[in-house]
């Protein structure tokens, strides 16, 4: 197996990207850019937006955010044909690598594939990533195989949108570890008011029964003194 080199790409390039720009081969490789559809996983306590959670359609230097601790499904913009003699290889570019983007979607393209890629990454980063339509996200690379293989991918419709049945399952709110510890510190702040309203409680409760004993006391005093002022003045006559 040996990877293509920037001539090579650059002699094939209109059979394998559409649409294609000889200014995008970088060394060996090929950039490839961010397309028309977008699916971003929800995190409510990040963002409230109804529509996440869904498909989003980008025209045009339109842009879309990826929260921290979200998964994304990104589809590119050109339509790439792998020959039958050759096998891909894809990545997500450094710049966005160090902003937290991480792929977890597949590493190569089968001989024979013909559509759009879509790149399934997570933000493991601190601060939503913010990305553009157009923006040059991802790199290719290709390798020829010993022989032209009749074992290749057979795409009777190349691959053009996100599919449904890929999103739907990922269509609910996904929990983050950031949102699960700001609701473990917002339980232990509500832990803390109940605690302490139960002590406010728990005092007046205590003062209510030292009255009410005192209040008891007072009368039981009292009717003891009435008593004795009674026997007096019977024992008097």
């Amino acid at each position: 197996m040996s990877f293509w080199s920037g001539e090579k790409i650059a002699s094939n390039l209109a059979s394998l990207f559409t649409p294609s720009d000889p200014k995008r081969i970088d060394c060996s490789a090929y950039t490839l850019t961010l397309g028309p559809e977008v699916f971003i996983t929800t995190d409510q306590h990040f963002d409230d937006d109804p529509e996440r959670g869904l498909k989003l359609y980008l025209d045009a230097k339109d842009q879309c955010r990826i929260p921290p601790e979200q998964f994304a499904f990104l589809l590119t913009e050109e339509v790439i044909t792998i020959p039958g003699n050759a096998i891909a290889f894809i990545s997500i570019r450094a710049r966005y690598k160090f902003k937290g983007l991480v792929n977890v979607s597949g590493f190569h393209v089968d001989p024979g594939w013909k559509g759009r890629l879509i790149f399934g990454v997570y933000n493991a980063g601190p601060s939503p990533v913010v990305l553009s339509r157009g923006a040059e996200m991802f790199l290719i690379w290709f390798a020829d195989l010993d022989r032209a293989s009749t074992s290749v991918k057979k795409i009777a419709n190349p691959q053009m949108t996100i599919p449904d049945e890929l999103t739907e399952g990922m269509s609910g709110q996904v929990f983050s570890p950031i949102a699960l510890s700001k609701d473990v510190i917002e339980l232990k702040e509500r832990a803390v008011e109940l605690r302490d309203e139960f002590s406010d409680k728990h005092s007046s409760i205590l003062i209510e029964v030292a009255q009410l004993k005192t209040d008891r006391t007072e009368r039981t005093d009292g009717g003891v003194r009435l008593q004795v002022d009674l026997d007096r003045k019977v024992a008097l006559r």
